[in-house]
């Protein structure tokens, strides 16, 4: 049976090892932290995340937890649509990160995840690959997944850059009067914007985005609470919901467009892959995807091989999505000449062009006949 060691037990790594241990592998998720802890707050799950998660065999304990949601919104501040409402296609779902989290985990063998092991470092053989860990001790597996997100140990550092803003997201208590009817919203200001969505228990998931130089401190709960008010009521009841120790602070900081997914027998996942900017919200659904690959990949090729067939089954796709995930900043960050010009052209970009490329985007690909199909070539 082959062997792999994740490193990074967050969602890439624990999906990751999941496909692993479906493709019949022996499989140890290594997290550096001695407690496993979902840091943020909720994401979005479009359809090519579900059917990633239905893949992996934990869709229906997702569902259990999850919100759905039906419609898409971009408008301004008081409400006037920038992208006028659209349905969405196929499933999607708002789920918290720890819910997510949770149910990757908890599919995996009780005796697979590893707390508290930090890596210095990783040593590669023909044979396989040997991990150094900073207590001085060593482990060695036929693959290496590198899930350590923007602390990828096999990464090239300077590929990660600050983006120019961030900000704070929550998660609520209970809000007042009606719910969001299936609505997930963004708020347009200049220079800043607002995101809604609705959680089980009235509760809703929100966050406050804004420009903002690289190491200043993030908005506070009155900052954000007096900006608020300046939005469509529905925004102002939902901060005003939210506990004012209840904000995660944020920064932007992504990779450039990836050129490979690793090399040998170490593979990247996720952020420590294709980390990218959060305006498509595609992040999460892009490591789930990840994972599929992976495991596909793994069922069809040797364990020095895997690198190379999931960046042909993955390097295209992810590099579409993240140069597109870095032009959505334009419509409310940056110079107001681009913010104009970028809410310009998406009022004007018929429906069916906009149609068109989000479909593109939430369409999962069949990883597994792709891999199968590389396989039979190189038979």
């Amino acid at each position: 049976m082959p062997s792999a060691i994740v490193l990074g037990g967050g969602i890439a790594g624990s999906a990751a090892g999941l496909a692993l241990v479906q493709a019949g592998w022996q499989v140890r998720v290594s997290e550096r932290a001695a407690r496993l802890e979902a840091v943020g707050g909720a994401l979005s799950l479009w359809s090519n995340a579900m059917a990633a998660l239905a893949r992996l065999d934990v869709v229906e304990v997702v569902r259990r937890s999850g919100m759905p949601f039906t419609t898409i919104l971009v408008a301004d501040r008081g409400g006037r649509p920038i992208i006028p409402p659209r349905r969405v296609d196929g499933e999607a779902m708002l789920v918290t990160r720890s819910d997510l989290l949770h149910a990757l985990v908890d599919a995996l063998p009780s005796d697979a995840l590893v707390l508290g092991r930090e890596v210095a470092g990783v040593e590669e053989h023909s044979s396989g690959a040997l991990l150094h860990f900073s207590d001085g001790r060593t482990a060695q597996a036929d693959l290496i997944v590198d899930a350590g997100g923007l602390r990828s140990v096999a990464a090239e550092p300077d590929a990660v850059s600050y983006r120019g803003y961030g900000g704070v997201v929550a998660l609520s208590d209970p809000v007042d009067g009606d719910g969001l009817d299936g609505l997930a919203a963004e708020y347009w200001g200049w220079g800043e914007r607002f995101g809604l969505f609705e959680l089980t228990g009235k509760r809703r998931y929100w966050f406050y985005m804004r420009d903002q130089r690289a190491g200043a401190d993030p908005p506070n709960y009155g900052e954000v609470a007096a900006r608020a008010m300046r939005y469509l009521p529905i925004v102002s009841r939902a901060v005003g919901a939210t506990p004012p120790g209840g904000l995660i602070p944020f920064s932007i900081h992504a990779r450039t467009v990836p050129r490979d997914f690793g090399r040998g027998h170490v593979v990247r996942v996720g952020d420590a892959a294709h980390a990218m900017e959060p305006n498509l919200g595609q992040g999460a659904c892009q490591a789930l995807e990840d994972a599929v690959a992976l495991g596909a990949a793994a069922r069809t090729h040797a364990p020095n091989e895997i690198a190379s067939v999931v960046a042909r089954l993955r390097l295209k796709r992810v590099g579409y999505i993240v140069r597109r995930a870095a032009e959505g900043r334009h419509g409310a960050h940056g110079s107001l000449a681009k913010q104009w010009l970028a809410r310009s052209l998406l009022q004007a970009m018929p429906s069916i062009v906009t149609d068109r490329v989000v479909q593109s985007i939430q369409t999962m690909p069949s990883y597994s006949a792709e891999a199968t199909a590389s396989a039979r070539t190189r038979a």
